[in-house]
């Protein structure tokens, strides 16, 4: 879902840019529509996570909270990253999946406390 996620939004990154920049200036009938999809996709991700957490392959308590970790995440991405061609596509959705995994993986049982 993440790799798909960051094909589309460097396929189509003037759309994705309105949408996070510009969606506060829409009518509020229209922006309520936009609204509702955005939260029925991140629903779709806190779904696939809510299925990890129960496989055992993710160790997240919240999983809204970690739909939109991960999304804040690979959301930033299009907007400085420019693809020379599809590998380089491929490559940085690659990446950017292993460190969504790793990120859902290791959620549970790290605080700041522990670190130090």
């Amino acid at each position: 879902m993440i790799g798909e996620h960051i094909r589309f939004s460097l396929a189509r990154r003037g759309e994705v840019l309105v949408n996070t920049r510009e969606r506060r200036t829409l009518p509020l009938d229209l922006r309520a529509q936009v609204d509702r999809l955005r939260r029925a996709y991140r629903d779709a991700l806190v779904a696939v996570i809510e299925q990890g957490r129960r496989q055992r392959l993710f160790a997240v308590e919240d999983p809204k909270l970690a739909a939109m970790a991960v999304f804040d995440m690979v959301n930033g991405m299009f907007q400085w990253f420019q693809a020379r061609d599809q590998a380089d596509v491929d490559r940085i959705a690659g990446t950017y999946v292993d460190a969504a995994v790793a990120l859902l993986r290791g959620w549970g049982g790290y605080t700041l406390t522990n670190a130090r």
